[in-house]
């Protein structure tokens, strides 16, 4: 799937729970700009990279989809 402004992710941060994130802008085919929503507040990410096999932290990725779910 291409990271489109609008579409939901889910933010991975090290020592934080993974958090819900809308895209807000697109740098290229795997790094975006997002806002996350968290318990404390609104966070904002620049430059964010896709995950990747062996990645650092952050990085975000697309929620898992619910069993069943048709596209």
């Amino acid at each position: 799937m291409t990271p489109t402004v609008g579409r939901i992710v889910h933010l991975h941060r090290f020592g934080a729970p993974p958090c819900a994130a809308i895209i807000t802008g697109v740098v290229d085919g795997e790094r975006v700009n997002l806002v996350a929503f968290e318990i404390t507040g609104l966070t904002f990410a620049l430059d964010v990279p896709a995950f990747r096999e062996g990645a650092a932290l952050p990085f975000w990725i697309w929620p898992p989809r619910a069993e069943g779910r048709q596209l």
